[in-house]
């Protein structure tokens, strides 16, 4: 379960660095993606992306900054 409550942001805010929505937690940007968003960015759904190693998931948003 998600404890983000209903925030959902568009790509674009959430990819600005330092410049996140207020009351978004900056090292779980990724999560507040719809999953539609997601998906498209790191071409899996969020459940395969949380099972993943913890270096790969941290390539994977430094690699779309949002790390």
């Amino acid at each position: 379960a998600n404890d983000l409550g209903n925030k959902q942001v568009q790509v674009g805010h959430v990819l600005l660095e330092n410049a996140s929505p207020a009351g978004i937690d900056v090292k779980k940007r990724h999560l507040y993606l719809s999953d539609e968003d997601f998906t498209a960015l790191f071409n899996m759904d969020k459940e395969k992306f949380e099972a993943l190693p913890n270096w790969k998931k941290a390539n994977a948003k430094k690699k779309h900054k949002l790390f």
